[in-house]
């Protein structure tokens, strides 16, 4: 139905990846997978839970917002997700990427 991949980066927990079979979608599964990170992320004492994801379509970043993610600040990307962000950026047009998080 849905999985979440995610480790730790720069103190936060970094959620690279978080999907839910398309037959599936619109039953609450990915809240749950979410409520499911920020469960794990407070278990490590993670002060946040960062990500990286496309602005559009809606169900990847006007999904995390309306759960409570908003845009990163420049100034708190620590050197681990700044390498993510430049490795994302060989493959897609970063105008159409951006950092979130949500503080715990």
């Amino acid at each position: 139905m849905g999985f979440a991949a995610m480790r730790t980066l720069d103190g936060p927990l970094y959620l690279d990846n978080i999907s839910v079979e398309a037959g599936s979608s619109g039953r609450g599964i990915g809240k749950a997978l979410l409520n499911e990170v920020r469960s794990h992320a407070a278990s490590l004492n993670a002060r946040a839970v960062t990500l990286t994801t496309f602005r559009e379509p809606v169900w990847n970043g006007p999904w995390f917002r309306r759960y409570g993610f908003q845009t990163m600040p420049l100034d708190r990307i620590g050197q681990g997700l700044w390498g993510v962000i430049d490795h994302q950026a060989r493959t897609f047009d970063p105008a159409t990427r951006e950092t979130l998080w949500q503080l715990l």
